[in-house]
This record gives C-alpha cells, structure tokens and sequence, in this order.
C-alpha cells in the first residue's frame, strides 16, 4: 500500500467540509461534495468534479497518517495495537466506501457521456478505452466526433 505525503493528501481534502462525529458512520471525517443535478451540461459537471477520484480514498490515505502519528505518541505497546486495529478498521471501510463510490461514478460518467451526446453506452467505452487524456479533453473530443457524425 503506497501512502501519499500528508501535505498532498490535505490539497486533495481542503475544500472538503469536516462533519461532526455520527455513531453510524464514525469512519467518515469530511463530507463528500455534492455533485450537480444530471440535467446540467456534462463539461459544467466535470469542472465542478462529479466524476473526480473519490474523496474516500483521500480520506483513507489520511487515515493511516493520522495511524502512525497517534502510535509514535504512545509507547505501550497494547495500545499501540489497539490504535492499529482502529485505524485499519477505518481505513478499510473507507476503502469500501471508495470502491462503491468510484464504481457509480463511473457508471454515471458513461450515462452521462451516452445520454448528452446521443450515443450509445458501447461506443462511450470504446472512446474512453481509445482516448488518452483527462476528462475535459475527451468530452471535446466526443463533441468532435458527434458534431462530424451530425455534419455527414
């Protein structure tokens, strides 16, 4: 498991809001953004992040600093284990948490890609799968394509 630096990890969560402890989900630390309504533009939803990597998995890598820090401050080593055990527990359902959350954003990125420029789902997958750039590039590059299909 490869942990990105603390600092980078805190620009990918900064603009996240911080929520109050909840027994139900006391794993979570931020709540995740909001994304916009399936009836604005799709480039007005990839700039707004909708289809980002997820913030779970910000708040994953977060969580096994936040690990590592509360055990250099503890020199029994019970309890040393007992933190382990609590953040690994967080940190794997964090990680479940992303799983589900990336999945239906890709799911919604290929909806979204079908149903704005009037193509199917296949030929969405084909162009992701053939494209090599971000998100912002391949929304124009299927808007090059669907505006030539439309011109011939």
């Amino acid at each position: 498991m490869q942990v990105q630096s603390k600092e980078f990890i805190l620009t990918q969560i900064g603009h996240l809001k911080p929520i109050k402890y909840n027994k139900f989900q006391w794993w979570r630390n931020y709540q995740p953004p909001q994304p916009l309504s399936e009836y604005r533009p799709m480039l007005d939803r990839i700039i707004n992040g909708d289809y980002d990597t997820s913030p779970y998995y910000w708040m994953a890598q977060l969580a096994i600093h936040e690990m590592k820090e509360k055990m250099d401050a503890v020199a029994c080593p019970e309890k040393k284990r007992d933190i382990q055990g609590l953040y690994m527990e967080k940190y794997r359902r964090l990680i479940q948490d992303y799983e589900k959350d990336e999945a239906q954003r890709l799911v919604n990125l290929r909806k979204g890609f079908a149903k704005y420029f009037r193509i199917s789902q296949e030929e969405v997958i084909e162009l992701m799968d053939n494209f090599d750039g971000n998100l912002e590039e391949l929304h124009n590059h299927i808007e090059q394509i669907s505006n030539t299909k439309l011109a011939a």
